[in-house]
C-alpha cells in the first residue's frame, strides 16, 4: 500500500519519531496503542491492512523489535522514516 504525507498526522509523526531515542518497551507500546487508535479514527483510514502497513506503525513495530532484540532492518522502515519526517513538519 502506498501512503502519502497528508496520510500521516505531524502530531502522530513526531510521537512516532521520539519513540526512536527511548528506553522503555513499556512506554513505547503504551504510546503505539495510543497511536493506533489515533490512526483508527482517521476519516482516510481504510482498514486493518492500511494500518498494518502505515508508516507510524512499522517506526513503532521496528522499535519494539530493537528494545527486545529482535530487530531486523530493511527497506520499510527506511521508507516509513522519510515520510514521518516530511510529515512531522
Amino acid at each position: 500500500m502506498k501512503y502519502e504525507t497528508t496520510d500521516i498526522p505531524a502530531k502522530l509523526a513526531n510521537g512516532a519519531l521520539q519513540a526512536q531515542d527511548a528506553c522503555s518497551l513499556c512506554g513505547v507500546a503504551q504510546a503505539f496503542a495510543r497511536a493506533m487508535l489515533a490512526l483508527h479514527a482517521l476519516p482516510q483510514c481504510k482498514g486493518t491492512e492500511w494500518l498494518n502497513g502505515h508508516p507510524i506503525t512499522v517506526l513503532y513495530v521496528d522499535k519494539l523489535a530493537s528494545l527486545a532484540g529482535v530487530q531486523n532492518s530493511g527497506a520499510p522502515v527506511y521508507d516509513a522514516w522519510g515520510l514521518c519526517v516530511a510529515a512531522s513538519k
